[in-house]
């Protein structure tokens, strides 16, 4: 019974940060350049033009058959990942090497 109720109270506060991080989400994806109609068009084709209660029932039903819908930063996604495998390998190098420098320079280190 808790698990029911940690997850509804979950999907709820992950509901209200979308939408109140984000912002429209159709004028994100559409861009600042965007004409009123178009936004319009792309908010009915989203369903944020009905109330919050049927977005919310709309994005559990969704996340139940396990539709998360479209992502609105995947376009960057790409470039953010290379940055951060590009990171970890980094790190991995320059972690193995203070590994080694500090096993050649502790005398407690047996080989």
């Amino acid at each position: 019974m808790q698990l029911i109720a940690v997850l509804i109270g979950v999907s709820i506060v992950v509901f209200m940060m979308v939408r109140l991080i984000l912002g429209d989400p159709a004028q994100i994806l559409l861009g600042q350049a965007a004409t009123q109609e178009c936004v319009a068009e792309v908010r009915t084709q989203l369903g944020l033009d009905k109330d919050p209660v049927t977005q919310y029932a709309l994005f559990v039903c969704g996340a139940v058959s396990g539709d998360l819908g479209d992502s609105i930063i995947a376009p960057r996604l790409r470039d953010d990942t290379g940055r951060v495998l590009y990171g970890v390998a980094f790190f991995v190098l320059v972690n193995l090497a203070v590994d080694v420098l500090y096993a050649v320079l502790d005398p407690r280190v047996r080989y």
